[in-house]
C-alpha cells in the first residue's frame, strides 16, 4: 500500500509538472507574439553582469530569458571592459591585496562602460522581450538618479555580486548601498522558483538581479539545442540565442572585413550561401584557439617547440591544435568531394585568437598540417584507401596548408577601435565572423566558443538545406 500510495503521488506530481510546463510554454508563446506590443512596465530588471565580456553576455542572456518568461522589462547597464584594457587606458584601480589581473578589481569610469546598443541590436529582441536603454529608463520611466533600486535579488551562489555592485555604484549606474539582498541560492526555473521571484519583486519597480549561471545552468558549457527543454527558461534562452544579434556597427564591420578578405584569398570559389549579408560568401572555416587556462596561454606564447609533457602540466587542452588541424583537413576534403572547391585555391581559415598567441598558432598550424598530410600519405600507401586517399592527396596539393586570416583592431571602424574596450569589441566582431562560417571549430573550455556555438546550433534548426558544422574540442 505504501508503494502504491507513493507511486500514485509521484504520478499526480508528474501530472502537475506537465500541466505547469504546458502553461508556462503557452505564456512564453503568447509573449513571443504579443510582447513587442506591450508598453514597458514593471518590474524593470537590472541584471548584474560579472567577470569578462563573454561571461557578461552569458549572464545577460540568462536575464533576458528569465524576463521573457516573467514578462518583465530588462534595463542593461552595459558591459565592463577587461581589466587589462582599463589598465592600458590608465583607468584601472587595484585594491590592496587584490591581483592586478582580477576582473573584480576593475573600477571603470562611467564613460568607459560599453553600452548595450554598441554591442547588440535591441530591435532584434523585441518579439521576445522588452529591453530599455539605461538612458530611457532614467529619462522616460523614472529610474532614480544614481540608479537606486527598490530591491536587490540574488539567485546565484557564484562570487561576483558584491564586486559588481561596488563597480556599478562607483560609476553612478546602480547604488544599492545599505540595501538588504534577498537571496535564493537554491533557485530553479520551475513553478516554485518563479513564484519566489514574483513574490520578491511584488510591488517593486526597479529590481537588481544577480543570476549568473543559475537561470540555465548548462548554458555555460553546453551548446546543445534548448528548444525543447523541460525548463521554460531554457526554451526562452534558445529564443534569445536565435534573436540576440550584434549591433549594426559590429555586424557590418564583420561583413565588410569578410568580403574584402575572402575576395583576396578565394576569388574563384563558388558561394556557399553562408554569411549574414545580402551577398553569399565563399566557403571558409573558422577556428577559436584558446589555450586554457591563462598559464597554458603563457606556455604557448613562450614556447619555441611544442613539448606535450610540459603542456600537460599547465593546460586543460594541451592537444587543442593537434586535434583541430586534422578535423579542418577532413572538412576541407568533404568540401572538395562535394565538387564545390575550385582549382588549387588555398582554403581560407579564419582564426580567432588572442594577439599574444597568433604567431605560435601560425607556426603550429603549418607544422601540424604538414604532419597530418604526411601521415595520410603513409596510411594511404600502406592501406590503399582508394578514393579517400585521393581526396587527401588533392587537399595536400600545393599550396600546402590553408590561408590563415586574422582580424586586428586596426581593421575595425573608428567607432569601435577608438574605444577603451577595443580588444573586447574586436572579440565581438571576431565572433560574428565565426558565427557565419561554414565550419566552426572552437575551444570547449571557452565561454566565447560556447556562445558562438549556441547561436550556430540555434540557427541550424531554422535554416533549410545542409547544416553548418559546429564542434568544440
Amino acid at each position: 500500500m505504501v508503494l502504491s500510495g507513493t507511486l500514485d503521488s509521484a504520478v499526480e506530481e508528474s501530472g502537475r509538472s506537465m500541466l505547469l510546463a504546458r502553461a508556462l510554454t503557452l505564456v512564453l508563446l503568447l509573449q513571443l507574439t504579443q510582447g513587442a506590443a506591450n508598453p514597458p512596465g514593471g518590474p524593470f530588471l537590472i541584471p548584474l553582469l560579472p567577470y569578462g565580456l563573454s561571461n557578461q553576455v552569458l549572464a545577460l542572456k540568462e536575464a533576458l530569458a528569465l524576463a521573457a518568461v516573467l514578462n518583465w522589462t530588462v534595463v542593461p547597464i552595459g558591459f565592463w571592459p577587461h581589466s587589462s584594457e582599463l589598465a592600458a587606458a590608465g583607468l584601472a584601480e587595484t585594491g590592496e591585496g587584490k591581483p592586478g589581473r582580477s576582473e573584480c578589481s576593475q573600477a571603470p569610469v562611467g564613460g568607459q562602460v560599453m553600452s548595450f546598443d554598441l554591442v547588440f541590436d535591441r530591435s532584434a529582441l523585441s518579439p521576445l522581450v522588452r529591453v530599455l536603454s539605461y538612458e530611457d529608463a532614467r529619462q522616460r520611466y523614472g529610474l532614480p538618479s544614481g540608479g537606486r533600486p527598490d530591491a536587490v535579488l540574488s539567485i546565484s551562489p557564484m562570487s561576483g555580486l558584491d564586486h559588481t555592485l561596488a563597480k556599478a555604484r562607483a560609476v553612478g549606474l546602480v547604488d544599492a548601498s545599505g540595501m538588504r539582498v534577498a537571496r535564493n541560492n537554491g533557485f530553479k526555473c520551475d513553478a516554485r522558483g518563479l513564484a519566489w521571484l514574483a513574490s520578491a519583486a511584488a510591488g517593486k519597480r526597479w529590481v537588481v538581479l544577480f543570476a549568473y549561471r543559475r537561470v540555465v545552468p548548462p548554458a555555460r558549457s553546453s551548446y546543445r539545442s534548448f528548444a525543447n527543454d523541460t525548463s521554460p527558461c531554457a526554451r526562452a534562452y534558445h529564443q534569445v540565442s536565435l534573436r540576440l544579434s550584434k549591433s549594426p556597427v559590429i555586424a557590418s564591420a564583420a561583413q565588410d572585413w569578410l568580403d574584402a578578405a575572402l575576395s583576396r584569398v578565394a576569388p574563384q570559389q563558388a558561394p556557399t550561401g553562408g554569411g549574414s549579408g545580402s551577398t553569399a560568401l565563399p566557403y571558409y572555416v573558422a577556428l577559436h584557439v584558446r589555450p586554457y587556462p591563462d598559464p597554458c596561454m603563457d606556455y604557448f606564447v613562450g614556447m619555441t617547440a611544442f613539448d606535450p609533457d610540459a603542456a600537460k602540466k599547465v593546460c586543460r587542452n594541451p592537444l587543442l591544435l593537434a586535434n583541430m588541424v586534422p578535423r579542418v583537413r577532413r572538412h576541407v576534403a568533404q568540401h572538395a568531394a562535394e565538387g564545390r572547391a575550385v582549382g588549387r585555391a588555398s582554403v581560407p581559415v579564419f582564426v580567432m585568437a588572442h594577439p599574444r598567441v597568433r604567431d605560435v598558432v601560425r607556426r603550429e598550424v603549418r607544422r601540424l598540417w604538414a604532419e597530418s598530410v604526411a601521415e595520410d600519405h603513409r596510411e594511404g600507401t600502406e592501406k590503399g584507401r582508394g578514393r579517400q586517399r585521393d581526396l587527401m592527396k588533392a587537399v595536400a596539393a600545393p599550396p600546402l596548408g590553408p590561408t590563415l586570416l586574422f582580424l586586428d583592431v586596426a581593421d575595425m571602424p573608428a567607432e569601435l577601435r577608438h574605444q577603451a574596450a577595443a580588444n573586447s569589441l574586436l572579440s565581438m566582431v571576431e565572433q560574428e565572423v565565426c558565427r557565419t562560417a561554414d565550419v566552426f571549430l572552437g575551444t570547449a573550455a571557452s565561454s566565447i566558443s560556447v556562445m558562438v556555438a549556441q547561436e550556430r546550433v540555434a540557427a541550424n534548426g531554422e535554416r533549410p538545406g545542409p547544416q553548418r558544422v559546429t564542434e568544440l574540442l
